[in-house]
């Protein structure tokens, strides 16, 4: 709750040190681009549904990926992505192990196409340097798609390589978390579960974009936006602090610097495109909390102690 405070707090002086006319134009930007941000949580939960074969239903599966959205300001790291598979275990529509199977596979597609997304931004920069990462960027992108491959059609392998753990509780916790993602994958469930993915993240880029058009003094094209984005996410997946905070406004701040805008402005942008990522999200969470009658601390507490038991395991 503190790292959220604190976020909100800064756009807050930020805002307040803004012309008024500023300040509602800022406001409107946020705004007109909440449809997009709606519209990249639904892919999310349709991804969430597709993967879940049906057994997770869309409105579920909106909840619980608005749930962990909001919660990943309050806990640390990944951990508020077990919110997702405690809420549908809790709601009947998934067995928890099978819920955390199907959150493994979201974040192995998402690590696939941040790494895509990682090759278009080296592909734009095109400079001398831009080589070797590239390599990387398709290496990781190739690792991803090749664990797909053998999920689906090579499922044998890895229970081979799963059967030479010498440690009997974490082989078996392995063979049965293995089990459940054969389940869950099938060629067509991951094509889809793909495209939705794509079209979430294409969701999110569209709204940054929307809003450094609104906002921004300096015009930005698409493939600078594009940047812009790709440096917040960037900051977002190599942050230690829960949500981000700190170095997804710090990747945007670089790449808005880089662009032209000045300090003051690129501060006020990050900040403004943190707001926007939260738009009415939290909102949607506490209704389904209180709705479903779960409270958010009891959610939180289940997380973490899922989380203790499997560093156990």
């Amino acid at each position: 709750m503190a790292t959220l405070l604190v976020a909100l707090t800064a756009i807050t002086i930020i805002a307040s040190r803004l012309r008024a006319e500023q300040s509602t134009a800022h406001l409107f930007a946020v705004l007109a681009v909440q449809p997009l941000n709606l519209l990249a949580l639904l892919f999310a939960g349709l991804r969430l549904t597709v993967l879940s074969g049906g057994a997770a239903p869309v409105w579920p599966a909106i909840k619980a990926s608005s749930l962990s959205s909001t919660l990943l300001y309050l806990l640390p790291s990944r951990l508020s992505e077990l919110v997702k598979p405690i809420y549908l275990s809790t709601q009947g529509h998934l067995s928890l192990l099978r819920g955390i199977a199907i959150v493994a596979m979201e974040r192995f597609l998402d690590v696939a196409i941040v790494a895509l997304l990682g090759l278009a931004g080296m592909l734009l920069l095109s400079h001398d340097g831009a080589a070797p990462a590239t390599v990387w960027w398709v290496a990781l992108a190739a690792v991803c798609a090749a664990g797909c491959i053998l999920l689906v059609w090579k499922p044998a392998l890895i229970h081979a390589i799963i059967d030479l753990v010498p440690i009997a509780r974490l082989r078996a916790g392995l063979t049965r978390l293995l089990d459940d993602l054969i389940a869950t994958m099938s060629p067509w469930r991951l094509l889809l579960g793909l495209l939705f993915g794509l079209c979430a993240w294409a969701c999110s880029f569209a709204m940054i974009y929307v809003l450094l058009r609104l906002s921004a003094s300096v015009p930005l094209d698409l493939s600078a936006a594009f940047l812009v984005f790709l440096a917040g996410t960037i900051g977002i997946a190599v942050a230690v602090a829960p949500g981000g905070v700190g170095t997804f406004e710090a990747g945007m701040i670089l790449a808005l610097r880089y662009h032209g805008i000045d300090a003051g402005e690129a501060i006020a942008l990050a900040l403004l495109s943190r707001l926007a990522n939260l738009g009415f999200v939290p909102l949607i969470a506490v209704w389904a909390a209180a709705a479903d009658g779960i409270g958010v601390a009891r959610l939180v507490e289940a997380a973490r102690n899922l989380r203790q038991t499997q560093s156990e395991g």
